[in-house]
């Protein structure tokens, strides 16, 4: 994670705003983390066993505690999306 990416994500006025750029396009800082660390992280379900996996995690964490903090009244209960993996819909 960059300064400039982290300044760009903590930047955005709502949810989803913050979510395109934490997650969206080139240099974002989520999935760059997983790529630059390599290894393990690379790997969608081995990535866990990677100790340097909960550091970076912890950083998208503190990102995302960073930005509610900014406008905690609006921000603290936002909820977005499912509770699937990329926000599929569960079809039947």
């Amino acid at each position: 994670m960059t300064y400039a990416n982290v300044t760009h994500v903590l930047s955005q006025p709502d949810y989803v705003s913050f979510d395109n750029a934490l997650e969206g396009g080139g240099g974002n800082p989520h999935s760059s983390g997983h790529v630059g660390i390599g290894g393990l992280n690379d790997d969608l379900f081995a990535g866990t066993g990677d100790p340097s996996f909960w550091l970076h995690h912890a950083q998208v964490d503190h990102v995302w505690a960073v930005w509610q903090a900014q406008n905690a009244a609006e921000r603290t209960f936002v909820v977005h999306g499912t509770l699937t993996m990329l926000n599929s819909k569960c079809r039947s």
